[in-house]
């Protein structure tokens, strides 16, 4: 996962190409940089925001979360919690809204708007609104809910089939692997509460 880091950060001078990369960065028109689960530089208001990417598997994920008190939602309660409490596909239906304003399908006209899937849901949670970003669930294995990485939408399926791992009813996806994906993963901590 992606730590901030400052620029005075031994873990940066101990890789001059970074600092070198960093540099050329500075000096050009992009707004970030991202050297493969290495590091990341982001323009900000301020200057520059560096991250260093920090391996992380799910079990360790899980142990730290379990440190602090906090757990991962299971699939079904990520799935409640998803659809806002809905018995449809998606929590506005069974169909794909077309005039939404969705990530990946923008037009001109919606430069401005914001993105009508990360609007809070019945409960108030923004959740699962891009196809590209995996949410991890707890689960006996590493488990996802919310998105496929963006196989759908790359593959040309379209708008319907793209957005459809971000419906609350989609299958959890089993990954092979252990290793969290910074790019594409995330997580959401909870607090589970005893009812006594």
């Amino acid at each position: 996962c992606w730590e901030p880091v400052t620029m005075d950060d031994p873990r940066l001078s101990a890789h001059p190409d970074w600092l070198k990369q960093f540099r050329e960065f500075a000096w050009s028109d992009l707004d970030s940089l991202t050297m493969h689960q290495s590091a990341r530089i982001e323009r900000t208001e301020k200057g520059f925001q560096i991250c260093i990417y920090n391996r992380t598997d799910y079990d360790a994920l899980l142990a730290g979360l379990e440190k602090q008190g906090l757990s991962l939602p299971t699939a079904d309660e990520w799935a409640y919690l998803c659809g806002g409490g809905c018995r449809t596909l998606f929590p506005w239906g069974d169909g794909m809204d077309y005039s939404m304003h969705l990530h990946h399908f923008e037009s001109p006209e919606d430069e401005d708007k914001p993105f009508d899937m990360e609007e809070p849901n019945f409960f108030g949670v923004s959740i699962a609104y891009d196809p590209y970003m995996r949410e991890v669930v707890k689960a006996e294995q590493f488990t996802t809910c919310g998105g496929d990485g963006g196989r759908s939408i790359c593959g040309g399926l379209g708008i319907f089939l793209g957005f459809l791992p971000c419906s609350p009813h989609c299958k959890p996806e089993v990954q092979e692997d252990k290793e969290l994906n910074g790019d594409y993963d995330f997580y959401r901590p909870i607090i589970r509460v005893e009812l006594i």
